[in-house]
């Protein structure tokens, strides 16, 4: 008995140190690298970020944008202030509330998110050639399947 758990402890434990290595390449290959690719200029993971939240959702307050990347509404403010500097956003105040304050994607952001994109798809049509036979659906499933696990067992733990 004993062997039988120690065995699924180590299946367990390598398990964990896959999926860490797995996310220190996501983050390095597809974040940092896919990034550095398509930029010319330095361009941090938040400013991505906030593209992405721009590009799909549409105009976002300053306190919406913070929300979504988990830091203080003076935090992006800074980061705003920079993107609005490069032309990647602009600030539009609202029509009914001129304190309300709406963040856009420019044309310049949309251009930068979608080379963005396009190196990542790139990145990771690399390594689904390398894992010959299988599936980028299967992939996504197993991926969610495991994010959901992950997350309900760290709701479980609260």
């Amino acid at each position: 008995m004993a062997s039988k758990t120690s065995a699924s402890m180590k299946t367990l434990d390598e398990l964990v140190k896959a999926m860490l290595v797995l996310s220190r390449a996501v983050d390095q290959v597809l974040g940092a690298r896919a990034v550095q690719s398509a930029s010319k200029t330095p361009l941090s993971s938040s400013k991505v970020q906030v593209l992405r939240l721009l590009g799909r959702r549409g105009p976002q307050t300053s306190t919406q944008t913070a929300r979504f990347l988990g830091v203080s509404k003076p935090a992006v403010s800074q980061i705003i202030d920079a993107m609005v500097r490069a032309k990647q956003v602009t600030r539009q105040t609202g029509k009914t509330d001129r304190r309300e304050v709406n963040l856009r994607i420019t044309e310049k952001g949309r251009t930068l998110l979608n080379a963005v994109q396009q190196q990542q798809r790139d990145y990771v049509r690399s390594a689904l050639r390398q894992a010959k036979g299988a599936s980028a659906t299967k992939w996504v499933e197993m991926m969610e399947v495991i994010s959901n696990g992950l997350a309900q067992a760290d709701h479980a733990y609260e």
